[in-house]
């Protein structure tokens, strides 16, 4: 084992993987904490209090923006949510004009994040907007309907 007071670097230096310090403590207080999915799409546990996901690689960190935008969807499950909706939610009323081009941005770095699995229960209504299928997480939890 190495000595801290050298200056040597210690194992659980080695083991933990580059990103920003914040997120890494983040994700490893989750680890240790309740850390209860506010939903699922088929396997992929989401909790939006702890703005994470679980998929079967391990936690991936949400952006902000991008756990807003699930947040939304997640109270939706099943229903398509127009675009002008989502755009005002995320960006605000007066965003209309480049709305629609951040917000494919946005979902094209969501389902690219958090997998194929994923990204085939975020389906785009064309002309309308998003639907995310999945199932709440509840005492009861009902299921709201696979992707078609």
């Amino acid at each position: 084992m190495m000595d801290r007071k050298r200056g040597d670097a210690g194992p659980s230096t080695l083991l933990r993987p580059k990103m920003h310090s914040r997120q890494w403590l983040k994700l490893s207080g989750l680890a240790r904490t309740r850390a209860r999915p506010t939903f699922f799409c088929d396997g992929v546990g989401v909790d939006l209090e702890g703005c994470v996901a679980w998929l079967s690689e391990g936690p991936v960190a949400l952006r902000p923006l991008e756990t807003r935008l699930l947040r939304l969807l997640s109270n939706h499950l099943g229903r398509v949510v127009p675009s002008e909706e989502i755009i005002r939610h995320l960006y605000g009323p007066l965003a209309m004009e480049t709305g629609r081009l951040r917000l494919k941005t946005l979902v094209s770095g969501v389902r690219r994040r958090l997998g194929s699995v994923f990204a085939e229960n975020l389906r785009t209504a064309h002309g309308i907007g998003l639907i995310l299928y999945g199932t709440a997480h509840a005492s009861d939890s009902l299921e709201l309907g696979g992707a078609p």
